[in-house]
């Protein structure tokens, strides 16, 4: 799960029942909080276009976060109604692997081989 420490976003184990902090951003995170280099990302969007383009909600933890984990498959989360045809990328921007609305989960780019789900697109 996602915790802001020492003023950068980093992902740290979590287990069901696990004793809980707030992070320096006041966001609940596991107190053990060992950092783990995740596989996946599940990244919030505000829009989104089809081929991964993202617009976020302003304050840049995921897009600066995203460029320190190149390995890990992005999946990006929103409502069908918030994507968008056209978004200004910037040079920081990292373009995400797929998306996930209540319509299903959709590739925004060719995936690596080892990645494999069903789409409905």
């Amino acid at each position: 799960m996602p915790a802001i420490v020492d003023n950068r976003m980093q992902f740290v184990r979590w287990s069901p029942g696990e004793v809980m902090e707030r992070d320096s951003a006041g966001i609940p995170m596991p107190k053990s909080g060992h950092p783990v280099s995740p596989d996946c990302i599940l990244v919030p969007c505000v829009g989104l276009t089809a081929n991964g383009q993202r617009l976020g909600y302003g304050a840049g933890w995921y897009d600066r976060t995203l460029n320190e984990y190149p390995q890990a498959l992005t999946i990006g989360v929103l409502a069908q109604a918030f994507m968008v045809k056209n978004i200004s990328a910037q040079s920081h921007d990292v373009a995400l692997n797929a998306y996930v609305t209540e319509e299903g989960i959709f590739p925004c780019r060719e995936l690596p081989a080892s990645w494999h789900f069903a789409s409905s697109k």
